[in-house]
């Protein structure tokens, strides 16, 4: 003798229903226009970067572990935003926007060459704060947070 059972719902169904999927916004073009104007500050006309006069990077619009960081010199003998001797006569920045952040792309042209930068930076409320450079094209191992960073061998 088969006993068959079947479900019917009597009365309203109390399991709770699934938590709406909210998709996270990407970082309007408004807001990453912040990240290039951050950019600008850090790499002024002039040809010396925020703070390589000191080095004092305490009003430049840095992350707190990376501006620690800094003040231990990881690139010895260079500026170490421009990661470079010597000073720049002109830069150019290209902007992407990143899931948590953007990231700025930065030619500098030295005398003889061209340095390629990027540079991460983060959210800090409505600021962007720079919160690491790589060499452009040579991966997280020229992080200023790599155990020995080196310069990036600015390229003709």
């Amino acid at each position: 003798m088969a006993l068959l059972l079947t479900a019917c719902q009597v009365g309203p169904d109390l399991r709770p229903s699934p938590a709406p999927t909210v998709a996270s916004p990407s970082p309007a073009a408004a807001d990453v226009a912040g990240a290039q104007r951050t950019a600008e500050v850090l790499f002024p006309e002039g040809g010396r970067t925020c703070g390589a006069a000191g080095p004092d990077y305490s009003a430049c619009p840095i992350s707190a572990p990376l501006k620690a960081r800094l003040k231990a010199g990881p690139v010895p003998y260079v500026d170490q935003l421009s990661r470079s001797a010597d000073a720049y006569t002109s830069r150019t920045f290209t902007v992407t926007a990143t899931t948590d952040g953007a990231l700025v792309a930065v030619e500098v042209a030295l005398p003889s060459s061209i340095q390629k930068l990027d540079l991460a930076f983060e959210r800090a409320g409505a600021d962007w704060l720079l919160a690491d450079i790589t060499c452009t094209g040579r991966g997280t191992s020229t992080s200023l947070f790599s155990s020995s960073p080196t310069q990036c061998y600015a390229t003709r």
